[in-house]
């Protein structure tokens, strides 16, 4: 069965068929890896960040407000469960009080010189918040175990989260091309195993297609895969293809599946 042409694209809005919500309806290759791992990364991130973090807060509304009070130290331990940097921080825990009312808190550092003189029973000078007053620190320690080093760790959620937008962005992005885009003849320029992407062990055909927009000297690229190579053999093995692109901004495009 000949392609169709240009003139045989129906006017918007169209409504796909079982074979193009197959295709381009579904995420398709490269577009369902990049979902994949960005929810990884995300939950990975999330659940290393609470641990990592915890603390961290108090130590930000600290740091942005406080007041001087001096509380008593009730112990001074090596936490040996947490290595940084391979030391083990020292951990402080001290009882203060704050306008009658009596607080426990806890301060981490690796820095010996910092809790030199946070001995047992010794009286220091803490930080206490003066958004919660149930928020304390020695000065220069942490109440957060690894500190402002743990903000890093947020890295990986906030990394994941931009995967997952782009890639959902990008497919909804194609859908909505498909129903209102403007069609054009493609070059069908490569067909096959996309050797960039494996999903559960193998590699997904693809087909990847270029044009011109008149009067845009530049060139357009697009691509659409598939995990069976039959599903795409009609396109890929054509010279070329009636492709559906955003006049505003062809770089958005996908290939008409009637």
């Amino acid at each position: 069965m000949p392609l169709p042409s240009v003139s045989s694209v129906p006017p918007p809005p169209r409504d796909p068929s079982p074979r193009a919500r197959e295709l381009v309806w579904k995420l398709h290759g490269g577009q369902g890896v990049t979902m994949a791992v960005g929810a990884i990364f995300m939950l990975a991130g999330l659940a290393m960040a609470v641990p990592f973090n915890w603390g961290l807060t108090a130590d930000i509304a600290i740091s942005a407000s406080s007041r001087t009070v001096h509380a008593r130290v009730l112990s001074r331990d090596l936490d040996r469960s947490t290595t940084i940097n391979g030391r083990h921080p020292t951990e402080i825990r001290f009882t203060y009080s704050v306008d009658g009312q009596r607080y426990e808190g806890r301060s981490s550092t690796t820095s010996e010189s910092l809790v030199r003189d946070a001995q047992p029973d010794a009286t220091v000078p803490i930080a206490v918040s003066s958004l919660n007053p149930g928020w304390a620190r020695l000065p220069g320690t942490t109440r957060s175990t690894f500190g402002y080093v743990g903000l890093v760790v947020l890295l990986f959620p906030l990394i994941g989260a931009l995967m997952l937008v782009f890639s959902v962005r990008a497919h909804l992005r194609e859908r909505h091309v498909f129903r209102y885009g403007t069609p054009a003849m493609a070059k069908v320029v490569s067909f096959g195993p996309d050797y960039s992407t494996r999903i559960n062990g193998r590699h997904p055909f693809r087909v990847r297609w270029e044009f011109r927009v008149d009067g845009d000297a530049r060139v357009f690229t697009g691509t659409l895969s598939s995990m069976t190579m039959l599903s795409l053999e009609d396109l890929g093995k054509s010279e070329e293809i009636v492709v559906l692109y955003d006049p505003d901004n062809p770089e958005i495009n996908t290939a008409w599946v009637p």
